[in-house]
């Protein structure tokens, strides 16, 4: 059996160039600006290019005389373009689509990773529009500002690329009508926290003051999607994560001087099942922290049981050496929050169990007439961690160099080859040659079609 493989890079560096060949050939430009691009310091900075995109090669070229006004610097204009492709879409936004392709961006825009189709088709009904006009607008914005992807039979979209974003965002941000228009579209919790974070208001923020004009807007569609079903942002099924929400809502509450919204953080706070089904410990960090903050009687209260409830959690699972130094840097970092003893105590069950697990941990790999259980890695993590650290380390230090060959040895036996790429381009030679050739060829294609002189 033979194994194929397939180099993405070598793929999309041929793609993109087989892209900027098709667009320059089409372009209305003389003869002599085309051949330009046959010129490998001139196609590589292109389609080698971070924010490589079609359609804003495709605007350069089609319409040159509009960015700059001045053929000889098309090139400088395709560079500066995808360097900066802001003026692209702003001239897509204001001059190519209508206005129910830009509320698609801004729906898409309201989440903070690529959505399924699905879920998008759902949230689009309940925004009062019709399926037809989104597969209309999909139509004409998937493969410029937008892309769709299939993953396991899913569809997700998508921004094409982070400028897309971030020129939305600022397009949002200039106008009080597009922010009200945004924050109509809020139809799930999920929507709430990217308009949340992705506009600067945390901690009073220069959009801090904007919100606060709309705190009844705000608190209407905070109470309406706080307990609302989680929608699928290709991470692992977490449910309603309660931790988060109720974190978000009580910042939030806070720097908009919102009653409202801060009492839905509380109240989820103050249930213990919140604490006892968070997904990880890096939610429960922030809500500790928030509420430690929080000066009220109510909020010193609820503090006092999402820490007990906090070390029951993460003291629940100590079975592997991950989650032992997750328990450990967690209860460290929310010592300082603990008005009581139960962390420091908790602590110092930990140092007992994480001294046990490594030094049974290093007898297993000491045994040099059997293959290890642990894995190497994890073995390596925990003589890390004894070399950096002021714990004594419960090691038998006979077996330290025996351990440390047993390592070596299976580094070496595991490791995996490397691909050898141009080091100009850091693609393969091969791609580099067949991009070069195909390039090449516009320039003969060019020639032979050129008309020639009679006489």
């Amino acid at each position: 059996m033979h194994t194929c493989v397939i180099d993405l890079e070598d793929y999309t560096y041929k793609a993109r160039a087989s892209i900027l060949y098709n667009h320059v050939y089409s372009a209305p430009l003389p003869q002599d600006v085309k051949e330009t691009f046959a010129d490998p310091r001139v196609y590589r900075p292109i389609i080698e290019h971070r924010n490589f995109n079609p359609r804003i090669v495709a605007v350069t070229l089609a319409d040159s005389g509009l960015l700059s006004g001045r053929r000889e610097s098309l090139v400088g204009d395709l560079i500066a373009n995808l360097e900066d492709p802001h003026r692209i879409w702003d001239h897509i936004v204001k001059n190519q689509i209508g206005e129910t392709d830009v509320k698609l961006l801004k729906l898409v825009l309201s989440f903070m990773s690529d959505m399924l189709l699905d879920d998008l088709q759902e949230i689009w009904m309940e925004c009062d529009e019709s399926l037809r006009d989104l597969q209309r607008a999909l139509g004409m914005l998937d493969g410029t500002m937008l892309k769709s992807v299939q993953n396991f039979g899913n569809l997700h979209i998508g921004f094409h690329n982070p400028s897309v974003r971030d020129y939305l965002v600022n397009y949002v941000q200039s106008d009080m009508g597009e922010v009200i228009s945004l924050i109509s579209l809020v139809k799930r919790f999920e929507q709430l926290e990217a308009f949340w974070l992705v506009f600067p208001a945390p901690g009073g923020g220069p959009m801090a003051e904007t919100y606060r004009k709309r705190r009844d807007q705000l608190e209407e569609v905070a109470s309406a999607v706080f307990h609302s079903e989680p929608v699928n942002l290709g991470e692992p099924e977490r449910g309603k994560d309660y931790v988060r929400r109720s974190w978000l809502c009580l910042e939030m509450g806070k720097d908009i001087e919102s009653e409202v919204i801060h009492t839905l953080g509380l109240e989820a706070a103050a249930d213990e099942d919140t604490v006892l089904n968070a997904f990880d410990s890096t939610g429960l960090w922030p809500l500790l922290q928030t509420l430690s903050q929080d000066k009220t009687t109510r909020g010193g209260e609820v503090l006092f049981d999402c820490i007990s409830w906090s070390v029951e959690w993460i003291m629940g699972d100590l079975s592997d050496w991950n989650p032992i130094m997750q328990a450990q840097d967690f209860l460290l970092s929310i010592d300082d929050y603990d008005p009581g003893t139960e962390v420091s105590e908790a602590l110092d069950r930990i140092e007992s169990v994480r001294d046990y697990f490594a030094e049974e941990a290093f007898e297993d790999w000491a045994q040099t007439h059997r293959d290890p259980v642990g894995s190497a890695s994890e073995m390596r993590q925990i003589i890390e961690y004894y070399e950096n650290s002021d714990s004594s380390s419960p090691f038998d230090t006979s077996d330290y160099d025996a351990v440390l060959q047993r390592l070596e040895g299976f580094d070496a036996a595991h490791q995996t080859p490397t691909v050898v790429r141009n080091g100009d381009t850091g693609l393969t030679w091969n791609a580099a040659r067949e991009v070069q050739s195909m390039m090449q060829a516009l320039r003969s294609r060019l020639i032979d079609e050129a008309p020639t002189a009679t006489t």
